[in-house]
């Protein structure tokens, strides 16, 4: 299945020739259940789609682009929605009244993680990573991040008490959610040659999925902390974007690769 966003943005002039481009999504949240998802656009349009019912609607039309989105909180209806203004926002999709404004980065929100508990949610920016309070809407903590590389993400683990965080220099260190301690490292000389910018867990939380700058995509097993598989995409597919595993029940069969959703920018000729 492929879904295109139709919307145009507005006439501009390029010399004398009248130019309309597509509005391209820029960020994708599936729901737990696999039967929904949520899109952003660059636009700043925040989209539902319902796979079941075959149906989309408008939540927003926001001023500026998301930056990031996260599904599946507490209550089904509500999203989580990162925006280039730095701020972290949550709408009810249903309503679609914004339920709280928050602020507390310096820099664009680039990956939302929602705990499993679905009290918390942990937000990144490239300075550094926030801890939030989803029952009081409320920032319960700033994590100090000590390395002088800029951060691309950190997220919870699935089915543990930890949290993966990644850096531009593509190290990847798994930390002791409570106490903050280092747990493991995954180095590799295969991630020499891919520039990590995406990452995702599968549902289980044994292995990551990274990939970026690249038509290659790591995946590793974490508790081993050593690459185990490695997919070879399409030579024109230039940069992974996102990936996204999809829900196990729609997928029962899977295995360390699992079902993944790929944000792909794919090369012109």
């Amino acid at each position: 299945m492929e879904i295109v966003n139709s919307i145009k943005t507005p006439s501009t002039f390029l010399g004398e020739c009248l130019q309309r481009s597509e509005a391209i999504f820029v960020q994708v949240g599936v729901s737990d259940s696999g039967d929904s998802f949520v899109a952003g656009d660059i636009h700043g349009n925040i989209f539902t789609f319902d796979l079941i019912r075959n149906r989309f609607n408008l939540i927003k039309h926001l001023s500026v682009p998301c930056s990031r989105l996260a599904v599946s909180l507490k209550k089904k209806t509500d999203i989580l929605v990162g925006l280039s203004d730095y701020s972290l926002r949550c709408y009810n999709t249903e309503t679609q009244e914004q339920l709280a404004c928050l602020r507390g980065h310096d820099s664009s929100i680039v990956n939302i993680s929602v705990h499993s508990s679905k009290r918390y949610a942990l937000t990144t920016s490239s300075e550094t990573a926030s801890l939030w309070n989803l029952d009081t809407y409320e920032r319960k903590r700033k994590l100090s991040i000590t390395k002088d590389i800029d951060l691309i993400t950190a997220f919870f683990i699935p089915n543990s008490n930890s949290i993966l965080t990644c850096f531009k220099d593509n190290s990847i260190l798994v930390w002791d959610a409570e106490t903050m301690d280092l747990i493991h490292e995954l180095k590799s000389t295969q991630s020499l040659d891919i520039t990590y910018r995406a990452f995702a867990c599968n549902h289980d939380g044994s292995c990551v999925a990274s990939a970026g700058k690249s038509n290659v995509i790591h995946i590793w097993d974490i508790a081993a902390q050593r690459i185990r598989r490695v997919l070879q995409l399409p030579t024109e597919s230039k940069q992974i974007k996102q990936l996204e595993y999809l829900p196990r029940h729609i997928y029962p069969e899977e295995t360390l690769i699992g079902e993944l959703l790929l944000n792909i920018r794919f090369s012109r000729f």
